[in-house]
């Protein structure tokens, strides 16, 4: 649920953007910024000294990287298909299933979707989304003996994003098999990054194995927030950063033992916690409410997070947790540029995707230009459906 004041922080972001904007148009008319530029909405810089980065890799390995990229044409394609699902099963979540819960996948974009202090927690994994995404696009581009002019950095809004920029009379010359080659690469290499770490997102284990040289396996649960119009929030004795040991005499390692525990709407539960500062354990008990998702269950009204104590007393007890959700956004981002990424929408590298297949079934130019009209429409349409759905439903719970 969003507030105002959620979305006034972009207000100040356009505002700044519109100075810097000026400010820059000023600047040009006495300096030469040739690799530099700034929009309304944008901003790039480019070089052409990184242009033989990877090239020396590319010739000592080019028949394996061409059977290893051949595969990313079949992922590719894989993920095309489950973007429109996704889009589609998302709207059948909105309006026929459960309208009003978060759907099971979402668009991301700052201030809307997600808010502003989330989208910071997200930055780290989109500037790792976006480096092995355009580097798997230069690979492939040396591989098919394509000139790259320039590769940069750019700000589109407030996201983050690396591109390659090839000589595209030549790219476009290459035979659509190499075009399809190169325009898979980079969702195909998000989807391995996101397979990479979803190991240490959804297992415990391995997670705390990274942790394991500062951090005590878990030992109970942070209470990180105290929601407010609910039970712990009328009461001092317990605060956000203590630490929950047991409850109803059941010991609490994770929260996984937490979730184990069934409360009753109305039922006393006994707490047993250390306290954040001074370490005591104490001791407190509290009736449970309603849980308005679940009639038949209780609640508290708390966030709770797994607790690994720190091996040395320097290091912050939160840590972990951020860490946590560092590893979360890298692997949830990679899997959501790679989907939205192969929509057949104009400028994503679904839609030349799309054009080479068509090319490689000899279509001729008129068919093929409806046809790309066609999805493009189609695809744009379930996106900005699915952004209306997601804006209206927020606005009625407000």
């Amino acid at each position: 649920m969003y507030s105002l004041t959620e979305f006034s922080w972009l207000i100040d972001v356009v505002l700044l953007w519109i100075v810097v904007y000026i400010i820059f148009r000023l600047i040009k008319k006495y300096i030469k910024l040739d690799n530099v530029e700034i929009g309304p909405l944008y901003a790039f810089i480019k070089t052409s000294r990184l242009n033989n980065f990877l090239l020396d890799i590319v010739i000592k390995y080019e028949k394996a990287l061409y059977v290893f990229y051949i595969v990313g044409v079949i992922v590719g394609l894989g993920l095309m298909c489950a973007a429109f699902y996704l889009l589609i099963s998302n709207l059948i979540h909105y309006f026929l299933i459960a309208p009003g819960p978060e759907p099971p996948a979402k668009i991301i974009i700052p201030g809307v979707t997600v808010t502003g202090y989330v989208f910071l927690k997200m930055l780290p994994g989109i500037l790792l989304v976006f480096i092995p995404h355009e580097l798997s696009h230069k690979v492939t581009l040396h591989l098919s003996k394509v000139k790259i002019k320039s590769v940069g950095f750019a700000f589109v809004f407030l996201i983050p994003a690396a591109f390659v920029e090839p000589d595209e009379n030549e790219f476009k010359a290459i035979n659509p098999k190499r075009r399809l080659i190169v325009l898979a690469a980079g969702s195909y290499m998000n989807i391995i990054v996101a397979l990479i770490f979803l190991p240490l997102v959804i297992n415990p284990y391995l997670f705390h194995l990274l942790l394991s040289p500062f951090y005590a396996p878990s030992s109970g649960v942070i209470v990180s927030e105290i929601l407010p119009n609910y039970p712990l929030s009328n009461q001092t004795i317990l605060t956000e950063g203590d630490v929950i040991i047991e409850i109803n005499g059941k010991p609490i390692k994770s929260v996984a033992d937490l979730r184990s525990i069934r409360v009753l709407p109305g039922e006393t539960v006994y707490i047993k916690f250390m306290n954040h500062s001074s370490h005591e354990i104490c001791e407190l008990s509290i009736v449970a409410a309603q849980d308005p998702k679940n009639p038949n269950r209780g609640i508290l009204g708390y966030i709770p997070k797994n607790y690994y104590p720190p091996k040395f007393p320097f290091l912050p007890i939160y840590l972990p947790h951020i860490m946590y959700e560092v590893l979360f956004w890298i692997f949830f981002l990679s899997l959501n540029i790679g989907l939205i990424n192969m929509l057949p929408i104009y400028m994503l590298d679904g839609y030349g995707c799309l054009s080479a297949i068509l090319d490689l079934l000899n279509m001729k130019k008129k068919t093929k230009k409806i046809i790309l009209i066609l999805f493009s429409v189609i695809s744009l349409f379930l996106v900005v459906l699915n952004l209306t759905a997601h804006i209206v439903l927020k606005i009625i719970q407000i």
